[in-house]
């Protein structure tokens, strides 16, 4: 259900430069994100949608950080030609974007060890 959101009282808070805070899902946890005027409504809508976007990331692969909890997985394939699922060896809590553009293997398909 989309909420109404009140213009006035919106304006009257950042008129008065009372700040606004947003949690995300993060990971380890959560994050505090001070969000602008513009934001509020975006972020109530969907905030998983807002913060991938601000990330500059797709919502899927914003929640596929999430789950891997910013491990990188191996980009390589099983022999029955399914993506690896293992998480690529000495790399860890990876921010979003740079786990999106990271292309690692994990010590099956000739990663570091």
């Amino acid at each position: 259900m989309k909420r109404q959101l009140d213009k006035f009282t919106l304006t009257a808070l950042f008129d008065a430069e009372i700040v606004v805070i947003g949690e995300v899902p993060w990971i380890a946890g959560g994050r505090s994100i001070q969000l602008d005027y513009d934001d509020i409504e975006p972020f109530c809508d969907n905030k998983i949608t807002w913060i991938a976007k601000k990330e500059g990331v797709t919502v899927k692969d914003f929640e596929q950080w999430l789950e891997a909890g910013g491990d990188p997985i191996c980009v390589g394939y099983l022999n029955s030609g399914k993506p690896c699922s293992r998480k690529v060896f000495q790399v860890r809590g990876l921010p979003v974007r740079e786990w999106v553009e990271f292309e690692g293997y994990c010590r099956k398909h000739g990663g570091e060890t």
